[in-house]
C-alpha cells in the first residue's frame, strides 16, 4: 500500500486536469483491446444519464503502486462492482463505477485502469493533483492518501434548468489497501443502508433500504 503523509491544501481550480470517459480512453490504449475485453460475466456500464438516487463505487489506484498491481486485485474490484450494482438495483437506485488512476502520465493511468474492466467514468493524470484524488481523498471526502482503495458513495443526481448537479453525497464505505479490500469482498461487500434523504427520493424501494448492510 502506498501512502502519502503530506496532504496539504490544494487550489480549487486545476488547470490542465485530464478527465476522460471510457470512450476517450480508446485513443490511448487501443480500440482493439477494449473490443476484445470479455464482458459476458463482468460489469457493463449502462451508458445512460438519469436523475435520482445513485450508488457509486470508486476505485483509486496507480500503475506505479505495487499494491495496486497485485494479481488478485482486479478480480476483487470486479466483484465489488457487481455487488454494489446489485444493491443499487434492489433499492431502485442507479449505479456507476468510477476509476481514478493517480499517475502523472495519462497513458500509464489508462493502461492501469484497463486491467480492472469497465467503468462508467475514468480520471487520470497529475498524480495526487488528479481531480478524483482531490475530491475523494483530500477535499469533499477526506481520507487516507493511499492506494489502492475503494469507496462506496450514495448521492442524488438532479437535472434542472441550470444544468446537472449532485446533492447529498455521502461515503458509506472506504476500504484501503489490498488486504482490507480482499477481506471486505470475501465477507460480502457489506455497507450501511441508504440514508433517510435517499429513501425519500422517488423510485427508492423502501423495503430494500431498511437493511443495515448489503451482502
Amino acid at each position: 500500500m502506498m501512502v502519502i503523509k503530506n496532504k496539504g491544501s490544494f487550489a480549487a481550480t486545476i488547470i490542465g486536469m485530464v478527465a476522460v470517459s471510457c470512450g476517450a480512453a480508446l485513443g490511448y490504449i487501443g480500440a482493439a483491446r477494449y473490443a476484445s475485453m470479455d464482458t459476458s460475466s463482468g460489469y457493463r456500464p449502462s451508458a445512460r444519464l438519469e436523475p435520482g438516487p445513485e450508488l457509486a463505487l470508486i476505485y483509486i489506484g496507480s500503475a506505479s503502486c505495487g499494491a495496486s498491481n497485485r494479481e488478485a486485485l482486479p478480480g476483487h474490484v470486479e466483484k465489488a462492482k457487481l455487488a454494489v450494482q446489485e444493491a443499487a438495483r434492489r433499492s431502485g437506485m442507479r449505479f456507476v463505477a468510477v476509476g481514478v488512476a493517480r499517475d502523472l502520465r495519462v497513458e500509464a493511468g489508462l493502461q492501469h485502469l484497463h486491467k480492472f474492466g469497465r467503468f462508467d467514468e475514468v480520471m487520470t493524470g497529475r498524480g495526487w493533483m488528479n481531480i478524483g484524488a482531490l475530491k475523494y481523498i483530500y477535499e469533499d471526502h477526506p481520507g487516507l492518501a493511499a492506494t489502492p482503495q475503494l469507496l462506496v458513495l450514495e448521492r442524488v443526481v438532479h437535472f434542472g434548468k441550470e444544468g446537472t448537479s449532485i446533492a447529498n453525497e455521502r461515503v458509506l464505505a472506504r476500504k484501503v489497501g489490498t488486504s482490507e479490500i480482499e477481506t471486505w469482498v470475501k465477507r460480502g461487500v457489506a455497507f450501511p443502508s441508504a440514508s433517510a434523504t435517499l429513501r425519500s427520493e422517488p423510485g427508492f424501494k423502501e423495503s430494500a433500504g431498511k437493511t443495515d448492510a448489503v451482502r
